[in-house]
């Protein structure tokens, strides 16, 4: 009882901090699968920065994650959103990214792994492109500081030729109960640095 009022603390503080916080790019994902005929809706608020002409823009983006465990092991998933401006009324169309997921080990109490791949429109945030990626994922079952981490590689399909992105992200997976997660992360990626924060609901 005592650990779960301290995460619901945790909760409701982080949730405070919505309005004001800097919560980005948001790849908050951990390794562990959802498990067969299972579904994960993960709420998910970020805002993120873009500089022109010298002056910076912060950019609000809400996003939805749908994750279906097709099979012990294998996740299939939808990730899509929309942004805005803050200040203007400019809202758009975020992107949407598919990607499949692959458990290669999971070690009860300690640690999970599992690799991806995927692709869509959008893959860089505030990028208007499409693309494809392969994802490496860990997550510790840490009981003081679960951590997950994430590695993904991006080939930008855009006609300006063929390169490789990396985007590093790496949080906090804190477990309010049996069917819920908080979701704490920094993520990397083109040298801009962003955290995130989202609300995973398993069913």
């Amino acid at each position: 009882m005592i650990a779960y009022r301290r995460r619901l603390l945790v909760a409701i503080i982080l949730a405070s901090l919505l309005p004001w916080g800097t919560l980005g790019i948001n790849v908050l994902e951990t390794a562990s699968p959802i498990g067969s005929q299972h579904l994960k809706l993960t709420f998910d608020l970020g805002l993120t920065t873009s500089e022109s002409g010298g002056a910076t823009s912060w950019h609000f983006a809400p996003q939805l994650r749908l994750a279906l465990g097709i099979a012990d092991g294998i996740d299939l998933a939808l990730q899509g959103g929309a942004i805005s401006t803050l200040g203007a009324n400019d809202a758009r169309f975020l992107g949407a990214i598919l990607d499949a997921k692959f458990m290669l080990t999971d070690v009860p109490g300690m640690y999970a792994m599992a690799w991806g791949a995927g692709g869509g429109y959008g893959l860089s945030f505030l990028g208007e492109d499409w693309g494809v990626f392969a994802q490496f994922l860990f997550e510790s079952h840490a009981r003081l500081f679960p951590i997950y981490f994430v590695y993904r590689g991006i080939l930008p399909i855009d006609g300006g030729g063929i390169r490789f992105e990396p985007y590093v992200a790496v949080g906090v997976d804190l477990s309010l109960s049996s069917t819920a997660q908080l979701l704490l992360g920094v993520d990397v990626y083109q040298g801009a640095v962003s955290v995130g924060l989202g609300l995973a609901i398993a069913f």
